[in-house]
């Protein structure tokens, strides 16, 4: 029986077990709030486990529970980002700066992500002689009291994601946590942390709607697989049937070569005394034996022919077999990926209100 467990990494306390296969969707109900108490540890761990409880939920046929318990999962996987105010070296040594965490996301595309967000702002440029990069006298806001500022940053890889490290430069001194402004940078950071997780899940809704075209391709190639076995089928009962009625044909029609080779053998021997009609004779002697040799060979071949197509119907028949088991596991596997496809347009939809 399937289950599913849900381990607290965090309480170390309890595993719940929940078979699937035969819970209704108002157990679930019940069951809810103990996944509540136990799932935050379980969803910062695995996310990708939980595509897998998507389906099978989906397969027992609990969707209005299934897309709750997504929405629920998603939310909890994406807790809004904590800025911290650190002091980090950078180019010009130990300064303040703000940290923020993001998750799952790789330092590269977090730091493109970063180019994109500053295009309003500024050109990023790389620091000689440093890893940061920098956009140079810019506005952030109110942050710097109306003078042009430079915003540094720093992606750095995490044992969770990166590590997104800014540094905002208003001339005398650093950004801190003390400044009237500071809230302003923890916003612009926030919203950029954001913006990264909205991309991200965009980019994840992207694949796996290529994923579920692939597997629709795959189905419509197995459906023309077995139209083509169907059609080899019926293809080769209608050679049978052609042989099958040729076979008496070619039978009567070499018993009456036959005859007629009889007939001109005996011919034959009447002319024997004549050179000339003799060799006519014979002549027409051969023609008539190779006539018959065509008609025994197309004998044979119309009883290979039965026994080849035979055999292409037997193999025909066994592989639509197969094609049909493909076909309604390809179908499964589309209904799943529709659902994890409708999911992830949901978080996505989800996440895009946050800060509309």
């Amino acid at each position: 029986m399937a289950s599913v467990i849900f381990p607290c990494t965090e309480c170390l306390a309890y595993t719940y077990m929940l078979p699937i296969k035969e819970m209704k969707a108002e157990w679930m109900v019940f069951f809810l709030p103990e996944l509540v108490n136990c799932v935050h540890g379980y969803v910062n761990r695995n996310k990708y486990e939980l595509r897998r409880v998507l389906i099978l939920l989906n397969r027992c046929q609990m969707k209005k529970i299934l897309l709750s318990l997504f929405v629920f999962f998603s939310a909890v996987m994406t807790i809004s980002a904590q800025v911290q105010a650190e002091t980090v070296t950078m180019v010009a040594g130990p300064q303040p700066c703000l940290t923020i965490l993001l998750p799952d996301t790789d330092p590269k595309f977090a730091q493109s992500e970063w180019k994109d967000y500053m295009k309003p702002y500024g050109r990023v440029s790389s620091v000689k002689g440093s890893k940061e990069t920098v956009v140079q006298d810019i506005h952030v806001g109110a942050i710097g009291d109306g003078n042009l500022i430079q915003v540094y940053n720093l992606a750095e890889s995490s044992v969770h994601g990166t590590r997104m490290i800014v540094w905002f430069d208003m001339g005398e001194d650093y950004l801190t946590e003390t400044d009237s402004n500071y809230h302003i940078a923890e916003e612009f950071l926030l919203k950029f942390a954001h913006k990264v997780k909205v991309d991200m899940v965009a980019i994840d809704l992207e694949e796996q709607n290529k994923t579920l075209e692939k597997l629709e391709s795959d189905l419509e190639k197995l459906v023309r697989e077995k139209e083509k076995l169907e059609s080899t089928i019926e293809s080769s009962k209608a050679t049978i049937n052609e042989a099958e009625i040729g076979i008496p044909i070619n039978e009567t029609n070499q018993e009456n070569m036959r005859g007629e080779i009889q007939v001109q053998r005996d011919y034959v021997e009447t002319v024997r005394d004549d050179p000339k009609a003799l060799k006519t004779e014979k002549k027409n002697l051969a023609k008539l034996q190779k006539s018959l040799d065509k008609l025994e060979r197309e004998h044979e071949s119309f009883h290979k022919d039965i026994l080849n197509h035979k055999d292409k119907i037997t193999k025909a028949e066994q592989d639509i077999v197969e094609n049909q088991q493909e076909q309604e596991s390809m179908s499964r596997q589309i209904e799943d990926q529709k659902t994890i496809v409708e999911a992830v347009k949901g978080k996505l939809e989800t996440l895009k209100q946050e800060r509309e």
